[in-house]
């Protein structure tokens, strides 16, 4: 066992004390002044530490075997899968530092960016001055996410700290890991007293603001929310989605554009789960309370009395609950997905639904690029999406939900198989073909489904479908890519894995600036996804001034000219007030495109999911989501319809660099006036006060 030289240790001392002092400036200045030459320092030739105190007697062991990876994966190992937002972890002590590091790092980015928070309680600073000579741990230090206590007063501190910091969340496991012997600390009645508190003053916090909204009328909102009147806007978002954040922070810009006052309510680090939002309420008092693809019901600190917007961007089925539809009252809205699907099939109010098409982040891809950052991403054709997995896996994953019910599962079974048989050639199938398809399984098998469960089971089916779409149509690019010697990047995760398209991998794709290069660097973008060309990201991409192909699906429109008579006639449902489709056969002034279109929307027999009642409902919803033919100049040269058309398209705007510019930069005019979020601000606001105004109208 060899002697290590406390002089030898020092160069790690004074960079581990410099990190420290980041965050605790006094800590690290108590520790410099401890003297620790009392202590002999060994090291055995297998790695672990020893140490010796006075009176010196034979070297002892620090933490015997925990000095090396594989002892300390014995004692410690932990599973992002099965937990994946951990709650924070108090160490009381450190030992060497070595443990305290395997479980910072084992637990590092568990979910997305979220870490864990580290409590570190040492009472002993000479211990802690110890340790700071053995183990490596600025980068910890520096981050944040430990938060040390040491002395006579650490715990003292530490509740003091927790009482403070209402963002902190509240450890649970404790890891008692001192360096020199000494008793543990008693950290259980400390933490009772701080739930406690923070519990009490949690309810005090939502009486107050409770009462503050309690006491403002219809009429007082009605004034508010007068047309050029600015509005202070709360927008509640987490730092632990992938896109959600930074789709709130472009509705952030544009409400700002438009001249309101928008706060975000976001985690304070990565290293808490503790939220702002009712705080932020207490104190902001807002007018308006956002949220993308969360309910008002989702929170039940969340008060009702305020208006609250939330924007369903991905269709969740947190939208489709019982508990979703009772939470519909005359301040709340909903916009995207969840309104046209909750106003269509649950029967929601029409005043409360906000009908909308996606939008893209002009704030965020407008702008100009350097020619040399284009280099790194140039490229014929390019395609971005995670939806990398094998469609067979995807559909037996979500066939367990269905395996406790025979003739659920047997439906499905049989559905997906349709799905699989026609998905060769890109067959594109709409949710109301495949709900049809759906009761046409259930007969023949002599079985009925239930409203709800048939609603489910077909999503589920559309996801499977989906992704048999996008595959096909992107072997047609990869054999062409292949025989005419184009270059194809596909961006995204698991594309490496994926035995036809590993070839073509590039990697991840960075929202923001590196998307925004993707799009322009690339010669073609393709957007490939079965509802059709109005997505975000495609929307994002002409925001950017990228050109695009598009596969034709149900919802373009199958062939030109069927997206704008469907637009007319929703327009015409709406504007006349139609509550029986028989009107639209006996009016010459729209029969030809509703006979044109009644085929896509009613079948003879239809069964419980079409009924006429939820035909005109989605009628009058889609007047205002009309179709990307309808709305953006040059579509039918983009959109292909089979690999024949997709390749002649690609092959002729390959070869034409004028003419993709002058086509991209036509779509990219459109999508800023339609697209963009300072376009759905504005829809927004517009129908709140409308609404709000319709509500005091005598």
């Amino acid at each position: 066992m060899k002697v290590i030289a406390w002089s030898s240790r020092q160069r790690r001392f004074v960079a581990n004390l410099q990190a420290l002092a980041q965050h605790h400036p006094h800590i690290a200045a108590l520790l410099e002044q401890i003297d620790v030459s009392s202590f002999l320092l060994y090291q055995t030739p297998e790695g672990e530490f020893a140490l010796t105190a006075p009176p010196r007697t034979a070297p002892a062991l620090l933490q015997p075997a925990m000095s090396n990876p594989l002892a300390l994966q014995s004692v410690w190992s932990f599973d992002k899968r099965e937990t994946p937002a951990p709650a924070p972890i108090i160490f009381d002590g450190c030992s060497h530092g070595l443990f305290l590091q395997h479980v910072a790092t084992t637990t590092a980015r568990s979910f997305l960016g979220y870490s864990c928070a580290l409590y570190l309680l040492e009472p002993d600073p000479l211990a802690l001055a110890i340790a700071l000579r053995i183990a490596d741990l600025r980068e910890l230090l520096m981050s944040g996410r430990l938060r040390v206590f040491t002395g006579e007063g650490a715990e003292r501190d530490f509740e003091a700290a927790l009482l403070a910091h209402d963002d902190w969340s509240l450890p649970v496991p404790i890891i008692h890991n001192p360096l020199l012997p000494r008793p543990a600390l008693q950290l259980d009645p400390l933490l009772e007293r701080v739930v406690k508190a923070r519990q009490t003053q949690r309810t005090e916090l939502k009486q107050r603001v409770d009462a503050h909204y309690a006491g403002i009328s219809i009429e007082q909102w009605r004034k508010k929310f007068a047309a050029g009147r600015p509005l202070t806007v709360l927008g509640i978002t987490s730092r632990f989605t992938t896109v959600l954040q930074f789709s709130m922070a472009e509705l952030a810009a544009a409400a700002r554009a438009a001249g309101h006052t928008f706060h975000l309510a976001i985690e304070n680090d990565d290293y808490t789960n503790e939220h702002p939002a009712l705080r932020m309420i207490d104190t902001l008092k807002p007018d308006l309370v956002v949220q993308l693809s969360r309910m008002r019901y989702e929170n039940p600190a969340m008060p009702r009395g305020v208006p609250h917007l939330c924007w369903d961007q991905d269709n969740l089925p947190c939208m489709r609950t019982p508990q979703a539809t009772a939470s519909i009252d005359r301040l709340t809205f909903v916009a995207g997905h969840g309104a046209f699907h909750g106003y269509v099939y649950l029967g929601w109010p029409e005043r409360q639904c906000i009908f909308c098409q996606p939008a893209g982040a002009a704030h965020r891809y407008g702008g100009e690029v350097q020619p040399d950052d284009l280099a790194r991403y140039a490229c014929d054709l390019s395609y971005v999406s995670n939806a990398s997995g094998a469609a067979e896996a995807l559909a037996a994953n979500l066939a367990r939900r269905y395996q406790k019910n025979p003739d659920a599962d047997g439906v499905f079974a049989k559905l997906t198989q349709a799905v699989f048989a026609a998905g060769g050639a890109g067959e594109p199938w709409s949710g109301t073909r495949l709900s049809r398809r759906c009761i046409e399984i259930e007969r023949a098998a002599d079985v009925t489904l239930a409203d709800t469960l048939r609603d489910e089971l077909v999503m589920d089916a559309v996801t499977v479908a989906d992704r048999v779409f996008r595959h096909a149509v992107l072997r047609w690019a990869a054999d062409f890519c292949d025989e005419t010697g184009r270059t194809l990047k596909l961006y995204g995760a698991g594309w490496s894995d994926h035995p036809r398209f590993a070839k073509y991998a590039a990697g991840s794709a960075a929202p923001g600036d590196e998307m925004r290069l993707i799009y322009r660097a690339s010669k073609i973008n393709l957007q490939i996804i079965e509802t059709g060309f109005m997505h975000s990201r495609a929307l994002d991409g002409l925001c950017a001034g990228g050109f695009f192909l598009t596969r034709r699906t149900p919802y373009d429109g199958l062939v030109p000219g069927e997206a704008e008579a469907h637009h007319r006639v929703a327009r015409y449902v709406r504007m006349h007030n139609i509550a029986a489709l028989a009107a639209l056969d006996g009016d010459p002034a729209i029969r030809s495109d509703w006979q044109r279109i009644r085929p896509l929307l009613v079948h003879e027999d239809d069964g419980a999911l079409h009924r006429e009642q939820e035909v005109i409902r989605g009628l009058r919803a889609l007047a205002d989501m009309p179709a990307a033919s309808v709305v953006l100049p040059h579509f039918d040269d983009i959109a292909f319809v089979d690999e024949q058309s997709f390749r002649a398209r690609a092959d002729r705007f390959l070869a034409d660099d004028a003419e993709r510019q002058r086509i991209s930069a036509a779509m990219h005019a459109a999508a800023l006036e339609h697209f963009s979020y300072d376009a759905r601000w504005r829809h927004f606001i517009t129908h709140i006060q409308q609404t709000l105004a319709a509500e005091v109208q005598p």
